[in-house]
């Protein structure tokens, strides 16, 4: 899926620049990003922490004008092709989540390295490597916001990274509803097209209105997101339920294609394995859930105040 390499591009490392960032550091950076002329990745996740960030191991220990990074990130998209990588890394052990800092990471920069693109089941369009930072030093400026404060900017940039999700579920609804429904056109069996037949027609309408409703939720969120307030709730629920119907969907479209569905290489095989990961990355649909009911329980507390 090369949705997604747009999507870390725009939302977790150009976004997250424009918001972080100095004026120094946006004139240097973003013009480049905007243009297609850099990549941009985003390296968050460790062996050990994924959703839980605040458990991250990378370090980074300060030196005369900036920092040396040593570390080891892990399924970070665009991985070994992008030009720069958002990468955070603890500065202050003691202050936990407190005291972790963001930084921008050359390509080119001495001591990272890269593993090798990951076999996946599904969005291979994109590679996915480790990053491996072995005293990577990174100059002071091209630290991203504040010292210590990275962590904030991890879960700001991830709320607007899990709209970017939430559309990627939508388009790969859409593009099933799409190639279902022609199929369901063409396709004849004992004599009836498939389009004929009300069970059929019974699982395209719960699709249609599956879809729809997906897409309300993600506008809602990319509106409420884009006036600048602050929509966690409204954001994870467009993710979990875009997310959910895109797999279910997809699913129920190889059922009723039948074999012509399940080949490998046909449309709608590729988009049945695309759909499981909208499920698990930028927060998997547990955290999701407990992000959505954690706000809601919020709410309530504050009315019975």
């Amino acid at each position: 899926m090369t949705g997604v390499i747009f999507e870390v591009h725009n939302s977790l490392h150009a976004e997250a620049v424009y918001n972080h960032g100095t004026e120094e550091q946006r004139m240097r950076f973003l013009p480049r990003l905007a243009r297609g002329e850099a990549l941009g990745a985003y390296s968050l996740t460790e062996p050990n922490a994924g959703s839980d960030a605040a458990a991250l191991q990378t370090q980074a220990a300060r030196v005369d004008g900036g920092w040396r990074l040593t570390g080891r990130k892990v399924f970070t998209t665009n991985g070994g092709q992008a030009d720069e990588y958002l990468l955070y890394a603890v500065t202050s052990p003691e202050k936990r989540s407190h005291g972790i800092t963001c930084f921008i990471v050359p390509r080119d920069a001495a001591g990272l390295a890269f593993g090798p693109p990951l076999q996946k089941l599904g969005i291979r369009a994109s590679a996915t490597t480790d990053v491996i930072l072995q005293d990577v030093f990174v100059p002071d400026d091209r630290v991203l916001g504040t010292v210590d404060e990275g962590y904030k900017i991890a879960l700001r940039t991830l709320h607007g990274g899990r709209i970017g999700i939430a559309a990627q579920a939508v388009g790969i609804l859409q593009a099933t509803l799409d190639n279902v429904s022609r199929y369901a056109l063409e396709r004849e069996t004992f004599g009836r097209r498939l389009a004929d037949r009300q069970m059929v027609q019974a699982h395209l309408a719960e699709m249609a209105t599956d879809l729809e409703a997906a897409r309300l939720l993600l506008y809602q969120a990319a509106w409420k997101h884009g006036q600048g307030v602050r929509a966690t709730k409204e954001i994870s629920m467009a993710k979990l339920f875009a997310s959910k119907v895109a797999v279910s969907g997809a699913l129920r479209g190889q059922e009723l294609m039948g074999g012509e569905g399940y080949q490998a290489g046909a449309l709608q095989e590729r988009l049945a394995r695309d759909s499981k990961i909208t499920e698990i990355y930028e927060g998997t649909s547990e955290v999701q859930r407990m992000v959505i009911a954690r706000a809601l329980l919020a709410e309530y507390q504050m009315q019975d105040a």
